[in-house]
């Protein structure tokens, strides 16, 4: 955070920085690895990315983080959802784009929940948020096993991160495998 302030202190036009810093103040309030209160956080991401968008009305990162941000802290669905679409729409190789409007599909039965969430994990089988996205599917779909399975697939490039270990280790207390997700903690820890 401090590094985007000091890059929009050299240059306040600077979109990416702006939707950069939308995303890391959304990310210190996003559960389940919430390290600030998501009302304090998420007014000052969603500024942020109203800001970019302002400088670049089609920047796609920015419009999808806001689209999403406002149906999961503002309960701003129709808006929300237009914006996620829009950016999807403008990005369809951005993975993490494709996780969020498949997982804003998925919670309201959309058909295509299931296709969109599988394009995103194909794009980036190896970013830690299109595969908890994923993994959060198979899950709430019941395929506990699958989850965890692919949770732990995660590690792979992200051996030594507090938060894929954290999520690898409660995929895996899902499904009671506990001497598996104590080792996961223990490296969270």
């Amino acid at each position: 955070i401090p590094l985007y302030e000091q890059a929009l202190q050299l240059d306040g036009r600077f979109a990416d920085a702006w939707a950069d810093l939308g995303i890391a103040y959304a990310e210190l309030g996003d559960v389940p690895l919430a390290l600030r209160i998501p009302t304090e956080v998420y007014p000052i991401a969603i500024e942020a990315f109203r800001t970019a968008l302002e400088i670049d009305p089609k920047h796609a990162r920015a419009m999808g983080y806001l689209g999403y941000s406002l149906i999961q802290h503002e309960y701003q669905w129709n808006e929300g959802l237009q914006l996620l679409q829009q950016s999807v729409a403008m990005n369809p190789q951005d993975a993490r784009l494709q996780a969020m409007y498949g997982w804003i599909l998925y919670f309201t039965n959309h058909p295509d929940a299931a296709t969109v969430l599988e394009r995103a994990y194909l794009l980036n089988p190896f970013d830690l948020q299109v595969v908890f996205t994923k993994a959060s599917q198979l899950v709430a779909d019941g395929r506990y096993g699958d989850g965890a399975t692919l949770m732990d697939t995660a590690l792979i490039q992200n051996r030594n991160r507090y938060d894929a270990n954290l999520l690898a280790a409660a995929f895996n207390i899902s499904m009671r495998r506990l001497d598996i997700a104590e080792g996961y903690l223990a490296k969270a820890r």
